[in-house]
């Protein structure tokens, strides 16, 4: 069943999220640009953990290695191969909290907003693809049309050495007049 934000029902959020004409912004930043300290601890944290692979595998990547006050704005998921949903194996209790609703254990599929959906998506498959970090710049609108600005670092696993099977993500809020 998809997932509604709490106190909204299904109509009234459709009719909340059709009220923005680009509800959904994304932007790739420069890693030099980064204002988030905290990044950088766990892009160097996942750059030992992959040596010389493109990658480190989800085995090897211990979430309890990377700042604990991290944790409650991480989300990992598991990429499947093709085109199948994506698998919020974690999803963070701030994220679950600033967007409205919880994912872990979970699918995309479960996400209510198909705009939402396909912005989430395509930012994991634009990590699937280049099989690089990326630091995205967000602005999406959630609970009854708040804006909610991120800034997001993806970081790729791989559990066989050539393809992305997961995805570790940190998500930074900034205040409504930010990035």
């Amino acid at each position: 069943m998809p997932v509604q934000a709490q106190g909204e029902t299904r109509n009234a959020r459709q009719l909340i999220m059709n009220d923005y004409a680009n509800l959904y912004r994304l932007h790739e930043v420069d890693f030099a640009d980064n204002p988030v300290p905290d990044f950088e601890t766990a892009l160097s944290y996942w750059e030992r953990q992959r040596g010389d692979a493109f990658a480190p595998a989800w085995r090897d990547f211990d979430l309890m290695e990377v700042p604990l006050h991290m944790l409650s704005a991480c989300m990992v998921v598991d990429v499947p191969p093709g085109d199948g949903p994506l698998r919020y194996r974690f999803f963070g209790s701030a994220i679950a909290a600033s967007h409205g609703f919880e994912l872990t254990g979970k699918t995309s599929d479960d996400i209510q907003s198909e705009r939402l959906r396909h912005h989430v998506i395509n930012q994991y498959r634009t990590i699937v693809d280049g099989r690089r970090p990326r630091l995205f710049a967000s602005e999406i609108y959630v609970k009854q049309g708040v804006p909610k600005r991120d800034l997001l670092l993806r970081l790729p696993l791989s559990d066989d050495g050539e393809t992305v099977t997961g995805v570790v993500s940190f998500e930074h809020q900034f205040a409504a007049d930010t990035i």
